[in-house]
């Protein structure tokens, strides 16, 4: 069975049924007020008996079912605190107001750590399981979304903290064991975190391991690691050839890669707010899956000549306002310049053997329109003669947007293409447009669809893929 100490900040009351409430400054002194004053009506109304504490039959025999629960349950007692030991979680934690501030404390060896995150649903609390020390492994979205966990001590045994174990919770300070060897992708994404350090014995640390964590400044791996280094709080693999992450909550207005680094890993530098400029290295060969998302400080950047490959949603929700593609980039991942309100224009060096652009607009060699940039100020646009297709998001949030004429090729609009275009009133099509994706209008007030779909511009049910 488990063991657990349960410690209220405040005062838990034992109570009825074995019954806790958690009270706190002025609701004891009102809950108090309120009770004598209930008290004295109930004596004045009802003319009961008391004895000679004060006390009417029923609040005694009550008086004497709390102190037998205490005298069962209550092993220690603080400085305004109660503490308890129990067989499990008690179900008297089901009546403390939600949002109360408990620590708890397992000692089980090796407790369930589905069921105990189960059990904390809605209370703000300080979790340690120090004492737990046949634990090796923190599951996978263990703690996943359970914003009211503040903060976590873990056993000496742990070896592996899964991936999203702690994500989106609100742990402000982390220790991460000696002992761990694995760090899962996005362990601890998303939480508020300000400073991480990685063990040495760590040999596998997981994408966005610390990511989207607005709050964190530093990251730092022991120097003994085999695996990364870090540099003034920033995170690289050990051969330097990778910048893994620059933490989200990191001050200052620019920063320059160090010219080893190659590869810019998956959410690398997501969410900081604070960069307004980043100085790409040299022999830059690519820039990983969101590396840059959510940086909605940053203006320009300057991709270098080497650049292969640019990841999905890369640029996602910055400030850039125009971007030049290299010759050598032939890969570019999923809507790498989506959410960029302020981009008005993409060009293409010539000779790229994969894309080009024409009036700011980025196409692939292929035929497809890949992105129409959000921030082109063009009221009416008519889509090219080589183009049969175009792309998901291809137009989204082009808010000047007011008509598109499609070429006599175009046979597929993707979904998403024209979300949020918010002025489309007029999409000019023609016979050859076989196919129109899941909400590709979605946000528009266009008025004259084709006529083999059905439903509202929002929705976009097919009624066949084909005429």
């Amino acid at each position: 069975m488990k063991k657990v100490r349960i410690i209220a900040a405040g005062l838990l009351v034992a109570g009825a049924c074995g019954t806790l409430a958690a009270q706190t400054g002025i609701e004891k002194a009102e809950t108090e007020q309120a009770a004598i004053e209930s008290e004295s009506a109930e004596s004045s109304e009802l003319g009961k008996t008391t004895d000679s504490a004060g006390l009417t039959a029923e609040q005694a025999e009550q008086a004497e079912l709390d102190k037998k629960y205490v005298e069962e349950h209550i092993v220690e007692i603080r400085s305004g605190t109660f503490s308890t030991t129990v067989e499990a979680l008690p179900e008297c934690l089901e009546v403390i107001n939600k949002g109360a501030n408990i620590s708890v404390a397992i000692t089980d060896k090796n407790p369930d750590i589905a069921a105990l995150s189960r059990s904390l649903d809605g209370y703000n609390t300080t979790l340690d399981l120090s004492a737990c020390t046949g634990l090796k492994e923190i599951p996978e979205k263990a703690f996943y979304l359970k914003g009211n966990i503040k903060a976590v001590t873990l056993p000496a045994s742990v070896e592996k903290i899964g991936a999203k174990s702690f994500s989106r919770t609100s742990l402000e300070t982390v220790e991460i064991p000696s002992g761990t060897k694995e760090i899962g992708d996005f362990a601890f994404a998303g939480t508020k975190i300000r400073e991480a350090k990685i063990p040495a014995g760590v040999s596998s640390y997981g994408v966005g391991a610390f990511a989207e964590n607005k709050s964190l400044q530093s990251i730092t791996a022991d120097e003994s690691s085999s695996i990364l280094k870090s540099d003034d709080g920033v995170l690289f693999t050990r051969d330097g050839l990778t910048l893994v992450a620059y933490p989200a909550g990191k001050q200052g207005g620019s920063y320059e890669i160090p010219a080893t680094v190659v590869s810019i890993g998956t959410e690398a530098f997501a969410y900081n707010e604070s960069l307004k400029s980043v100085t790409l290295p040299p022999a830059l060969l690519r820039i990983c899956g969101y590396a840059f998302k959510g940086c909605s400080s940053l203006g320009g950047i300057e991709l270098p000549a080497t650049v292969v490959s640019i990841g999905q949603d890369a640029f996602d929700g910055t400030a850039i306002k125009s971007i030049a593609i290299p010759k050598a980039t032939i890969a570019l991942g999923k809507n790498p310049f989506n959410g960029c309100e302020s981009l008005s224009e993409i060009s293409v060096e010539e000779g790229n053997l994969a894309y080009k652009s024409e009036g700011g607009v980025l196409y692939s060699l292929a035929g497809t329109l890949v992105r129409f940039p959000s921030a082109k100020a063009d009221g009416e646009f008519t889509v090219p003669d080589d183009t049969s297709e175009i792309e998901p998001y291809a137009f989204e949030g082009a808010s000047s947007l007011k008509s598109v004429t499609l070429s006599e090729k175009t046979r597929i609009i993707d979904k998403y293409a024209f979300k949020n275009c918010s002025a489309l009133k007029a999409l000019n099509s023609s016979e050859s447009l076989v196919k129109i994706g899941r909400q590709a209008f979605y946000g528009c007030p266009v008025e004259n669809l084709p006529d083999f779909y059905v439903g509202t511009v929002d929705s976009y049910v097919p009624t066949t893929d084909a005429k």
